[in-house]
């Protein structure tokens, strides 16, 4: 597997004939002391809305998808969807886009004009 491959989340076993249409956006918020999901947020091609903290409601939000982006979806939110079980999306992972489209600003964290108040929980739907 190609670096470009592991860092996009491409698997050779996927089709060639995704649509880049066809995506989602989704973030999950996860607690660092107990390492479970708290919230998790997303947003479809077709604008629809996904905000709950089901894993198995996040899999039917994401049936017709191909692509699914997140900040940093790769090493840190595929482990807590999806664990070891394999997923048919191609995973497009922000972290590793943001330091090309933005090379002043190298870093990886989000600015979050909706969370100005830093003891304010995550809003997920809010991070995309």
């Amino acid at each position: 597997m190609s670096v470009f491959s592991r860092l996009f989340g491409f698997r050779e076993e996927q089709p060639t004939k995704a649509d880049p249409s066809r995506f989602a956006v989704v973030d999950t918020e996860v607690g660092v002391n107990d390492h479970r999901i708290h919230d998790i947020g997303a947003i479809r091609f077709d604008d629809a809305v996904f905000h709950q903290t089901s894993k198995a409601e996040l899999m039917t939000f994401l049936k017709g998808v191909d692509f699914v982006c997140g900040h940093n979806i790769i090493h840190h939110d595929a482990k807590y969807l999806f664990g070891e079980e394999r997923h048919r999306w191609i995973l497009v992972d922000t972290l590793y886009l943001s330091p090309l489209l933005f090379p002043t600003h190298p870093y990886h964290r989000l600015v979050k004009n909706d969370k100005l108040m830093t003891e304010e929980m995550n809003n997920p739907v809010n991070d995309r």
